[in-house]
């Protein structure tokens, strides 16, 4: 068992009764809908590195970030790796975006693209650990 230690910042998104989500393509959400955000790189601060993943994977600048708590989770699943126990810390912010209009020709890595969800329309089994906690608790 490979053990991963994932610290990243997350952004949380609403417009109206919608969610700013994105459909993970990779890891042990695959096929469910997450927060966008991600890694912290070496020498970035949580706020560095939303701005950047916030870019990457959705293609909306953010104006104002306020961090709204953090989540910890374990999750054990597998990949290319062999089996994996990933322990992931999420620092969570409510960040407003200067437009909500999304880039649709981008290139992802680990997400299958970004989209405004309506959360009542989404089973809990449609959620990865950290959307769940924050959407579901407003």
């Amino acid at each position: 068992m490979i053990n991963v230690l994932h610290l990243g910042a997350y952004a949380r998104i609403k417009k109206g009764g919608e969610f700013l989500l994105i459909k993970k393509s990779r890891g042990p959400y695959i096929g469910k809908y997450d927060l966008p955000g991600g890694k912290i790189e070496h020498g970035e601060s949580p706020e560095q590195a939303l701005k950047r993943e916030l870019v990457e994977e959705t293609g909306l600048e953010a104006k104002e970030l306020k961090l709204f708590r953090n989540l910890s989770v374990k999750v054990d699943f597998k990949d290319e790796r062999g089996d994996v126990s990933m322990h992931q810390i999420g620092l969570i912010y409510d960040v407003e975006v200067k437009d909500s209009k999304l880039v649709n020709d981008m290139e992802f890595e680990d997400s299958l693209g970004a989209e405004w969800v309506n959360i009542d329309s989404l089973k809990s089994d449609d959620l990865s650990p950290f959307a769940l906690t924050i959407t579901k608790h407003e």
